[in-house]
């Protein structure tokens, strides 16, 4: 195992978390309302994302909170709201109101996703992957999930199943580099310092200026180093 601590450094700190990069739910509710109160949901809907949009998290949680009391069925408030409580840290309610939105959309691959990412933050790491594999098989081209899973795998210390799963990430967007990355660091945790030092070289290539690649490069060339005059000596 690596033991020297500028290696230790890279136990992950991070799921890719690109959730930015993922729109939270906007479409209203397979349940509609009739009348006014359907009217009146979909204004205190629309207020809420506006303020989730503009970082304003607690009028976000308000307004959906008010469309969860006119509509009980809104599977979109349960789960944006939960996107507010993760953003204010508040993990165990996200949680809950992703459970609520898969509840009322069991095949939304997003929201598995969502809960997912707030399983791993909170160190549910079981928890994530099974969440991770839900949004995998109702969306199998889904490489952050691929990728995520496969970091919830690294910090179980199961590396064989997070090499295979970064592998499926890096298939489905070769163009990625942090996919790279994280691949190589995790050869680089068994040892297999030219495997590491592959991915790290085809991150740098992708992204140039990718900083930790070439930090990692360097330490897996000095690791391969040392461990070749051990073998020597």
């Amino acid at each position: 195992m690596i033991t020297s601590p500028q290696a230790r450094r890279f136990s992950f700190l991070l799921v890719l978390v690109l959730c930015g990069c993922r729109e939270n739910i906007g479409t209203e509710s397979p349940e509609s309302l009739d009348g006014d109160n359907h009217t009146s949901a979909d204004v205190h809907f629309a207020r809420g994302l506006a303020s989730y949009r503009n970082g304003d998290f607690e009028n976000a949680i308000e307004s959906f909170t008010e469309t969860l009391r006119l509509n009980p069925n809104h599977a979109a408030a349960f789960n944006n709201r939960g996107s507010s409580w993760r953003e204010l840290g508040e993990l165990e309610l996200a949680i809950a109101d992703y459970s609520e939105a898969a509840r009322l959309m069991p095949s939304n691959p997003d929201i598995l996703y969502f809960r997912g990412t707030t399983y791993f933050d909170a160190c549910h790491y079981d928890e994530a992957i099974a969440d991770f594999t839900g949004a995998i098989r109702l969306k199998p081209d889904d490489a952050v999930s691929y990728n995520n899973r496969a970091t919830a795998w690294f910090l179980k210390g199961d590396f064989e199943k997070a090499i295979s799963d970064y592998t499926e990430a890096i298939q489905i967007s070769p163009n990625e580099p942090r996919f790279h990355l994280f691949r190589g660091r995790t050869w680089h945790q068994i040892e297999d310092y030219d495997k590491a030092i592959e991915d790290y070289d085809e991150a740098i290539r992708l992204d140039p200026e990718l900083v930790d690649a070439h930090q990692d490069r360097a330490t897996a060339l000095a690791a391969k180093e040392v461990s070749g005059t051990a073998v020597d000596n």
